[in-house]
């Protein structure tokens, strides 16, 4: 209705300003203005598209330490590796960040400014990278006697399986 109202408040302009009209000036001023809505939409999607695969490319680079590096470490000595302070705290957080972009903000670690434009990066394949590298994830945690409870905004908590006690933020960015 927008693009209506502003086509005939433009054709009434153009009426009153020389008088009259003739049909020509008439298409001549609709087809500009569709070539500028054209031009518009295009613009937008451009602009959606490129935030997608900013979205999508920060989502990646959240995942592939965890699979490449973490979980390497992690089958190597898995004694060693789950000695480190925090450890298992940064491999959640990434993987929730990931999340984070590729749901657009609605789930995961993270804030609004990380993310590009609004859009985010629902591919099939991503969700299906998550979900293979949560059962990684989930192994480690288990393999330490935590399990993950849940993540609001920069907050990460976990609870010791054998207890059941759910951790406080500050023991949860220990383990």
């Amino acid at each position: 209705m927008g693009f209506l109202s502003s086509l005939l408040e433009n054709i009434t302009q153009s009426l009153a300003g020389h008088g009259k009209a003739n049909l020509g000036d008439v298409q001549n001023l609709g087809k500009d203005m569709l070539q500028n809505a054209a031009n518009e939409a295009s613009d937008r999607l451009e602009q959606g598209v490129k935030n997608t695969t900013v979205n999508l490319e920060n989502a990646y680079k959240r995942l592939a330490p965890i699979n490449r590096d973490s979980y390497t470490a992690f089958q190597r000595n898995p004694k060693q590796y789950l000695e480190k302070e925090g450890v298992l705290w940064f491999v959640r957080k990434d993987l929730e960040a990931a999340r984070y972009y590729c749901t657009g903000g609605k789930e995961g670690y993270g804030n609004e400014e990380r993310l590009s434009g609004f859009g985010a990066a629902p591919f099939p394949k991503l969700k299906k990278d998550i979900e293979e590298t949560e059962v990684r994830v989930k192994e480690m945690e288990k393999a330490k006697g935590y399990e993950f409870v849940s993540c609001i905004g920069n907050t990460i908590i976990f609870r010791e399986i054998t207890t059941g006690r759910e951790l406080t933020p500050e023991e949860s960015s220990q383990i």
